[in-house]
């Protein structure tokens, strides 16, 4: 008969099969709406999540936050004009290494996109989000 693992051993074999497991993500977004739906996404793909509702409050989690992978963004923020949160977030991190940030876009938002991906932004996804499309976006910006 087949022995299955000691517990302890399973648990292991999962973080090494997985290692997003512990793996954290900033979502700055203001809509809570939007925020819990991006939770669901990556908690279902083994992420941990942290959330902020502006650009200010995201740049300071990300000076005060260690193990940090990538920031997932709105592409509307309230406070901050999406390019100008993307080159402070190496200015408050440094890029070694850098922390990537990935764009949560709409349709005909394009300028925005360009002026984002100018100041070192990643990648984007498009709303409404698809699950598969969120995971593989984050598994392609933090490898």
């Amino acid at each position: 008969g087949r022995r299955g693992p000691a517990p302890a051993m399973s648990i292991l074999a999962d973080l090494q099969r997985n290692p997003f497991m512990t793996q954290k993500v900033l979502v700055v977004d203001a809509s809570p709406t939007s925020r819990q739906q991006v939770r669901a996404i990556l908690s279902q793909a083994g992420y941990d999540m942290i959330e902020a509702v502006s650009g200010q409050e995201g740049l300071s989690l990300i000076a005060s936050c260690a193990g940090l992978r990538l920031v997932m963004c709105d592409s509307a923020l309230m406070d901050l004009p999406l390019a100008s949160f993307v080159k402070q977030v190496s200015e408050v991190r440094g890029v070694n290494p850098p922390l990537p940030v990935l764009v949560l876009g709409r349709e005909g938002q394009g300028s925005a996109w360009q002026q984002a991906k100018s100041a070192g932004a990643k990648a984007q996804v498009l709303k409404p989000l698809q699950a598969s499309a969120v995971v593989a976006a984050v598994r392609a910006c933090a490898p």
